[in-house]
């Protein structure tokens, strides 16, 4: 998975806090089969986002902080696949943070995937 981020909010300054929010996973249907504690250590790493690097599994290729942040992050999931038959979809909760307890539908769900059958992909 990749996580790609260009924005001027300024709860996002820096990376420092926003990225703390819980990675849930839902999983044909039952909710919260993967729960990570923060979106960082989701992506295999702690301590905000910092510095650039590049692992065969993970990586940080681009951070750029200013006016505008700039943040891609990747995690590749080959040797523990995380496996589905008809959904996954992928929340990033800032419910519990202290930064968004005040604002309204402080969770976000950022990815929805659905697996075709065979027979809907031959219709294509």
């Amino acid at each position: 998975r990749q996580f790609s981020i260009v924005t001027d909010e300024r709860l996002f300054k820096d990376f420092a806090f926003v990225m703390e929010g819980n990675n849930e996973v839902d999983i044909d249907g039952r909710e919260r089969a993967i729960d990570y504690l923060g979106t960082e250590d989701s992506f295999t790493f702690s301590w905000g986002f910092q510095t650039t690097f590049a692992g065969l599994r993970a990586g940080m290729p681009l951070v750029d902080k200013g006016n505008t942040n700039h943040l891609s992050i990747y995690r590749f999931h080959d040797h523990m696949p995380i496996r589905y038959n008809k959904s996954l979809r992928w929340h990033i909760n800032w419910s519990y943070e202290r930064m968004f307890t005040k604002r309204a539908g402080s969770r976000r769900s950022f990815y929805i995937f659905h697996r075709r059958s065979r027979t809907q992909s031959n219709q294509l």
